[in-house]
């Protein structure tokens, strides 16, 4: 995109903005908007602001507009700052400078800056707006975290196993059939496994309703329903365990 140019990218995640990382955040955007017109007065140095909130986006170079809206709520679904420098003399409309910075709870979130001219320049802007967005809350990262679903995955199957195994204990005598038992429990075992495949994606979708990698809020939010999912999860996974100890070292009288 750039020719010679220095880019500097980063992905933004586990980051929760409040308002006043957004303060923050819009403060140094207009600072760097302020120096890069100082600096280039020859040039063409524009500053974009996007809000979407509720599939309603707004967008323009009126940061008072776009704070206006945010401050309705202080949340929104995702917010973009773009400024860039560019030269009209160039008939390719060559971008010099390039800051953009996408904060939102839908797509990839980045922090991407580049410039053709001056690598201090850019390093610089890189580094400041970096620092701001890693002085913001961090949260979610487990729950967003592979290791977070391996675990999910592996109570859910203990969970499975425990039901399954009480369930065909309980009604064997209703199966007439030798080894009703173990049909039983195969039966049950899929059932719920198959239920498990379809309940774990809308758990999962949730998680990326309620806790996405970067959210943007007034302040962070109690994990209230999560946690009382897991709660209950938890519930049922101990008397899982609990029973397949029983059946596997207990020995009947």
């Amino acid at each position: 995109m750039f020719s010679d140019s220095l880019i500097k990218e980063t992905e933004i995640k586990y980051k929760i903005i409040t308002a006043e990382s957004f303060d923050s955040v819009s403060e140094l955007i207009q600072t760097i908007y302020s120096e890069l017109l100082n600096e280039y007065p020859d040039k063409t140095v524009e500053c974009l602001y996007e809000i979407l909130k509720n599939n309603h986006l707004v967008t323009g170079p009126s940061f008072e507009k776009f704070k206006k809206t945010y401050t309705q709520t202080f949340s929104a679904e995702s917010l973009r700052y773009l400024v860039q420098v560019i030269d009209p003399l160039d008939r390719t409309n060559t971008t010099l400078i390039k800051v953009e910075l996408i904060l939102s709870r839908k797509i990839n979130s980045k922090l991407f800056v580049s410039g053709k001219e001056d690598n201090t320049r850019v390093n610089g802007i890189y580094t400041r707006l970096n620092q701001v967005i890693e002085d913001a809350p961090s949260k979610n990262g487990w729950v967003n975290s592979v290791y977070f679903d391996i675990f999910v995955q592996l109570l859910a199957v203990i969970s499975i196993t425990g039901l399954s195994i009480y369930t065909a204990q309980k009604y064997e005598n209703n199966i007439g059939a030798q080894y009703g038992q173990i049909y039983l429990f195969a039966i049950i075992f899929l059932l719920l496994s198959n239920s498990w495949t379809f309940i774990s994606r809308g758990l999962f979708h949730v998680r990326s309703i309620h806790y996405p990698k970067v959210d943007i809020l007034k302040k962070p939010r109690v994990p209230v329903l999560f946690t009382s999912l897991i709660f209950v999860f938890g519930g049922c996974v101990t008397w899982s365990i609990n029973y397949l100890l029983t059946v596997l070292f207990v020995t009947p009288a």
